[in-house]
């Protein structure tokens, strides 16, 4: 026979084992919940990069239809196709995922902004590797409406960002900004790699940035296409706003 003060250690253990099995089951279950939704986040993000590969192969295979069409010829029905394209390039369904090929292009000799279902041309735009101070000065000038000094000072922290030692040799360099920064870092001084590289410049805020990207890019050999440069740019390049506006309009 037991006693009561037995009866009563029995009942407190057992409650605190049924507390134990209670808290270990939830645990296992919450960490099970945490698994399940990580495996679903995993598995869309999955989706949507196997969606954003569908739609970049979905704009090189429209490029070489048509550069094989046209015999490689940049032709009106090619530029249609390639730069104002909604009927192929919007509303690409991949599973469960829906991806439009857009591209932001100025028109018109103001460097009007607007979006487009199609492709941009890279030589089309100004590349900021081989720029020289002045051009870039005047892009700023004309896209950001600033004064001529505050562009020219963009400018020079431009150059300084990709070609540092000439440009310390002749006096413009900010390498103090750099090292003084919360969270300090180096001048890259080589090429710009990536466009996204101005938002580490001296001066360079994600409003300018996202005024400036329509207009620039780091690919190519500095020369540009006169069949899609925007008029902003030939008007950098130091040509006169009328002569651009003939440009636009023969174009």
């Amino acid at each position: 026979m037991r006693t009561r003060p037995q009866k009563g250690m029995i009942l407190i253990v057992a409650l605190w084992t049924l507390l134990f099995l209670t808290v270990l089951a939830v645990s296992a279950g919450m960490g099970t919940r945490q698994k399940i939704i990580l495996l679903g986040r995993l598995q869309d993000r999955a989706e949507v990069q196997g969606a954003l590969e569908a739609g970049i192969k979905k704009g090189v295979s429209l490029l070489m239809d048509d550069l094989e069409n046209n015999q490689f010829l940049y032709s009106p029905d090619g530029k249609q196709r390639r730069h104002h394209n909604p009927d192929e390039l919007s509303g690409i369904r991949v599973g469960d995922v829906t991806v439009d090929v857009v591209c932001r292009q100025a028109f018109g000799a103001g460097g009007l902004v607007r979006e487009i279902y199609g492709l941009c041309d890279e030589q089309g735009l100004l590349n900021i590797n081989v720029a020289d101070r002045l051009v870039l000065a005047r892009l700023m000038a004309l896209v950001l409406g600033i004064r001529d000094d505050e562009a020219q000072d963009l400018a020079d922290n431009i150059v300084d960002w990709r070609d540092y030692g000439k440009r310390q040799q002749e006096g413009f360099f900010s390498d103090e900004y750099y090292s003084q920064l919360e969270h300090p870092y180096e001048m890259k001084e080589t090429p710009f790699e990536r466009i996204d590289e101005l938002l580490l410049v001296k001066g360079i805020t994600k409003g300018i940035y996202d005024a400036l990207r329509p207009f620039v890019t780091v690919w190519g050999d500095g020369r540009v296409n006169i069949n899609t440069v925007p008029g902003v740019v030939l008007q950098a390049f130091g040509l006169d706003p009328e002569v651009v506006e003939k440009i636009l309009r023969a174009r």
